[in-house]
């Protein structure tokens, strides 16, 4: 396949180049844009009246001075210009889940999202830090992941795009079992925690997930779709029943 891989964790992702070798070495052509900086919760933000800059890093890849969502424009102008057609679009494998209320910030998602307006096929992958952490779990999660890719490649999602989530894993020896993705999994952000410096003139905040939700997920990866108009989708059920079918994953 022709693979367009972006992410919004920057080009020093450790996680997203293991997932180019790991892609390239499936036998894929892979087309990397990566934006120069991380570029986590950006969500659709994109350079408006601004020039944007593109750097060759390698062979197809390239390093972009914008938004992910710059870097899916420049990716699609690119392979016009090559004229190369795009077979799927990756976005992410991202350092962190994004499920939930998390979804409306989250550039990775938002990415795959934008292609609804390009009808190109697409998919927004994120996984637990403790997954991108550990080689084994990494490369657990890449064969899967390319399972996926080629069911979705090969079938039409009704609407939408569709949205994975690797968990956090246990031990390798248990089951991976699949849960559907709605509207009732939340996984948010904590409110910021605002203290007053000791000038008092300036105010501090820190910002973070709320990590306690995850735990129910262990050893799962979650399944969902979702719309850029219409939120969360249900008309894919027994789309995402089929692909846990095909991969020989059992849905809970």
């Amino acid at each position: 396949m022709n693979i367009v891989l972006i992410n919004d964790d920057g080009y020093n992702s450790a996680v997203i180049q293991q997932q180019r070798t790991f892609l390239l070495s499936k036998g894929h052509s892979v087309f990397c844009f990566f934006p120069y900086e991380n570029c986590s919760a950006y969500s659709f933000r994109f350079s408006a009246g601004k020039q944007i800059d593109v750097k060759k890093a390698a062979e197809n890849l390239f390093i972009v001075s914008g938004s992910p969502i710059d870097c899916l424009h420049v990716a699609i102008e690119y392979m016009k210009e090559i004229d190369k057609s795009i077979d799927l679009v990756i976005s992410g494998m991202n350092f962190g889940l994004n499920y939930g209320t998390t979804t409306s910030y989250s550039a990775t998602v938002a990415v795959a999202l934008e292609l609804e307006l390009y009808k190109i096929k697409g998919i927004s992958v994120s996984a637990h830090e403790s997954i991108c952490k550990r080689t084994g779990f990494l490369n657990e999660s890449f064969s899967i992941l390319e399972k996926i890719l080629w069911y979705s490649h090969e079938n039409h999602l009704i609407e939408g795009i569709l949205n994975v989530n690797f968990f956090e894993r246990c031990t390798n020896e248990e089951e991976i079992y699949a849960v559907y993705e709605n509207e009732k999994a939340n996984f948010d952000y904590i409110l910021p925690s605002v203290k007053m410096a000791v000038n008092e003139k300036r105010l501090t905040a820190n910002i973070s997930y709320n990590k306690e939700d995850s735990k129910e997920f262990y050893n799962r990866i979650m399944l969902g779709t979702i719309s850029r108009k219409n939120g969360y989708t249900t008309k894919n059920r027994s789309w995402i029943e089929s692909l846990c079918k095909t991969i020989e994953i059992p849905l809970e």
